[in-house]
């Protein structure tokens, strides 16, 4: 039994025995197996703050510098890092201003009215005034002034006739500086003044006229008739230097106009006018070939290319026997007129024919044709 027990203790103790071995084998083993290297460093920081002291960059050795060469190599260094991420965007540079341009004042403009004339007093058919009684209104504006004007003043009118002119010569428009535009409308139309007419019934009343006085009363009830003339109307603008000059028989339908556009210095008006009717020679038929003291026809065809009838003078003459037919005749509006007349040649050799058309003494139109007179 004792001896058994002995038995078990050397056992135990060849067992310690070998485990304390095995501990000091560990123990030495451990002892010989360097230190696993550090784990590479990623410095994403500023340089200022990534520097490393020296005695960490000499106990770091060579794997260190291995491992930051990967760093480098992989991501941005700290220069380019650094410039990214700390220095601010350039500020887009601030634009020179421009000087304001400078406005250059607008000139100052005047419109004179110089001359009327109408080609048509409207007033043929009026028993009582055979003249026309003619108005205008003038209204002017530039986009900032507006001048309206009545010419004459007063509901009485010019008294003009057919192609008559009338001498005005008056300012109807200023500004001291241009607008936008240059707008000039003339209106005229003609008055049928009830004051002759009255005055007429008032006589025929007193001479106990029968009726007269029923008459006048019914005369005195009618409004104020205005009978339409014509126009003229135009607008310039600051390009076209807001129309200045001279404008001469300017007009629609059967009023003409004379004005002036000036800015400084007013331009030197046209003298006295004239307007003549448009009547024009449509033909002549004359013999190319006559015997001498033998009757020959003549026929002159007259035009009226007016809106109102017209009475001219016509006038024949030959370069052998001088003026040989001097007349009057008068053209319907619009319409034209035929004019035959028999004349003897009593000289023989060529002849040459005029003829002339005339209007209150201005000549309108001619025609000359050539007649050979034989024995």
């Amino acid at each position: 039994m004792a001896t058994n027990l002995r038995r078990e203790k050397g056992r135990l103790k060849l067992h310690l025995i070998g485990l304390a071995l095995i501990v000091c084998l560990l123990a030495s083993f451990s002892c010989l197996t360097p230190p696993p290297p550090p784990s590479p460093k990623i410095i994403f920081s500023t340089p200022e703050l990534t520097s490393t002291p020296p005695e960490a960059s000499e106990a770091s050795g060579d794997l260190e510098s291995t491992s930051a060469a990967t760093s480098t190599s992989s991501m941005p260094s700290p220069e380019s890092t650094s410039t990214q991420t700390s220095t601010p965007p350039a500020s887009p540079p601030t634009p020179t201003p421009k000087p304001a341009p400078t406005s250059t004042p607008s000139p100052p403009l005047n419109v004179t009215l110089n001359y009327i004339g109408v080609t048509s007093a409207h007033d043929q058919e009026d028993i009582w005034d055979p003249t026309g009684e003619v108005q205008l209104l003038v209204v002017i504006t530039d986009g900032r002034a507006t001048s309206q004007t009545f010419l004459p003043p007063t509901k009485q009118g010019f008294k003009m006739g057919d192609f008559e002119t009338k001498e005005i010569n008056q300012r109807v428009f200023h500004t001291d500086s241009a607008g936008d535009y240059l707008k000039v409308s003339i209106v005229a139309y003609e008055i049928d003044s009830k004051t002759e007419a009255l005055n007429y019934l008032t006589f025929f009343e007193l001479m106990g006229v029968a009726g007269a006085s029923e008459l006048k009363k019914l005369y005195e009830l009618l409004p104020q008739e205005d009978d339409f003339i014509g126009y003229y109307e135009s607008i310039w603008y600051p390009g076209e230097n807001w129309g200045t000059g001279q404008y001469n028989a300017v007009g629609v339908g059967d009023l003409r106009v004379w004005l002036s556009v000036w800015s400084n210095t007013e331009p030197a008006p046209v003298t006295s006018p004239r307007l003549v009717p448009h009547v024009k020679i449509q033909s002549v038929s004359i013999p190319n070939q006559v015997k001498v003291w033998y009757w020959a026809s003549h026929t002159l065809t007259l035009t009226n290319n007016e809106s109102c009838d017209i009475t001219v003078n016509w006038k024949a003459q030959s370069t052998v026997t001088g003026d040989f037919a001097n007349e009057s005749a008068t053209l319907r509006r619009n319409g034209s007129l035929d004019i035959k007349r028999q004349y003897q040649y009593n000289k023989t050799g060529p002849a040459t024919i005029t003829y002339t058309v005339l209007y209150k003494g201005t000549e309108l139109d001619s025609w000359s044709g050539t007649v050979n007179v034989i024995p």
